[in-house]
């Protein structure tokens, strides 16, 4: 997952952001950059009907672009996830990318880019699963049952050493535990300072909260 661009790709991706900004009506929109393929703006929260808008769209794009996403509906964004992984996408990440697009878009892409609009850069902002007390409390039973097990499947498509480093983030073994052992086992996961530096090559992680 490098983050490393040349220069023409930071001119089709500064191309990419110029459009995007300046589109105030339409969540997605597929528009093409010369000699670098299609790419779609996710500006839009994860709402139930996302993914299918998004799937409408996307189709050959090579970048997806998010801005300010401060996630949503977690099937929605386990769906997104899928896509992106499976045809090796590149997220380029504007502002700031929360709860659902933390969780799954991010770890999905092939490449990842970061870019302004704030001082340091942009930012991803993590937390527990949807099995976690807090985000279990504001659902209803049948919604967090259907969050858990998209949230389960994604992590299954992967391949077993990218699985593998994802287990480690979340301090949990996944290899061919049911919901309900992994519920016996460990009751939520967060990712941890150390495994989210050296996974991700971050050199700049903050704690928001320390309990």
């Amino acid at each position: 997952m490098s983050q490393t661009i040349n220069a023409s790709e930071a001119t089709a991706i500064s191309e990419i952001v110029k459009s995007c900004d300046n589109d105030n009506q339409n969540d997605f929109l597929r528009k093409r950059t010369v000699g670098f393929g299609d790419y779609v703006c996710l500006k839009s929260y994860l709402h139930l009907n996302t993914a299918r808008k998004y799937l409408k769209v996307v189709k050959n794009a090579k970048y997806v672009f998010v801005h300010n996403n401060a996630g949503g509906v977690s099937t929605t964004g386990a769906k997104i996830g899928d896509d992106i992984f499976d045809h090796k996408r590149t997220l380029i990440i504007s502002g700031y990318c929360a709860s659902a697009c933390a969780d799954y878009l991010f770890p999905a892409a092939e490449k990842v880019i970061f870019i302004g609009p704030f001082s340091k850069g942009s930012f991803l902002a993590w937390h527990g699963s949807p099995d976690s007390d807090g985000l279990r409390a504001n659902v209803t039973p049948e919604n967090h049952k259907k969050a858990l097990e998209a949230h389960h499947d994604f992590l299954q498509r992967f391949t077993p050493a990218h699985r593998e480093q994802l287990s480690r983030l979340m301090d949990i073994s996944r290899d061919g535990l049911s919901i309900s052992e992994e519920r016996k086992q460990k009751k939520t996961w967060t990712y941890t300072d150390d495994e989210l530096c050296h996974t991700f090559g971050f050199d700049n992680l903050y704690r928001l909260l320390t309990r």
